[in-house]
């Protein structure tokens, strides 16, 4: 059972740009095991469909798991860049 305070450590560390070894597992497992405040859910749910999606591809390197990759990855990136309170210059 992953404590709340671990995944909400690792989730912001994530969307800042500091993840530590082990924070993408620890976020995809704490989507999975319920009872997470939903940024955690949905940050963990993208993490588990890129990481799926770049195995079938791996696995079978075709045009449509190439797309369903890059529209996963896209959708990753787009939740880290607007869950983040970063300036960027």
């Amino acid at each position: 059972m992953i404590p709340v305070p671990d995944a909400q450590a690792a989730y912001d560390r994530v969307t800042h740009f500091i993840a530590e070894p082990g924070d993408i597992d620890l976020l995809i497992a704490a989507a999975a095991q319920g009872g997470m405040p939903q940024p955690i859910v949905d940050l963990g749910s993208d993490l588990q469909a890129s990481k799926d999606t770049h195995a079938a591809y791996v696995a079978d390197p075709t045009e449509s798991n190439a797309t369903a990759w890059m529209a996963a990855d896209t959708a990753l990136r787009e939740y880290i860049s607007s869950h983040t309170d970063l300036t960027v210059a």
